[in-house]
């Protein structure tokens, strides 16, 4: 007798538990479920273009503080504005 009583409990346990499963499967699904899902692949994005924005921004006022100050020395320009050219080949 217990043991029937134990089967029929993880029945109703396992059965609960796919309930809950196909409940929030099917919730992931609904149109709310989806914007969610692409506000936050949004945001995520986001974020990423603005630190990929930031790190050029970064090594261009490097470039441009590097140049502006061979043109004050009047120096050559020329193999300054070659530097970047190694990874074209």
């Amino acid at each position: 007798m217990f043991k029937r009583i134990m089967w029929v409990g993880v029945g109703a346990a396992v059965g609960v538990l796919i309930v809950r499963k196909i409940a929030k499967a099917k919730q992931s699904m609904a149109p709310s479920g989806v914007a969610e899902r692409l506000s936050d692949a949004g945001v995520e994005a986001k974020g990423t273009f603005q630190q990929f924005w930031s790190e050029v921004s970064d090594a261009r006022r490097e470039k441009e503080a590097e140049l502006m100050a061979a043109f004050e020395r009047g120096e050559n320009l020329a193999p300054l504005l070659r530097d970047g050219d190694e990874y074209d080949e």
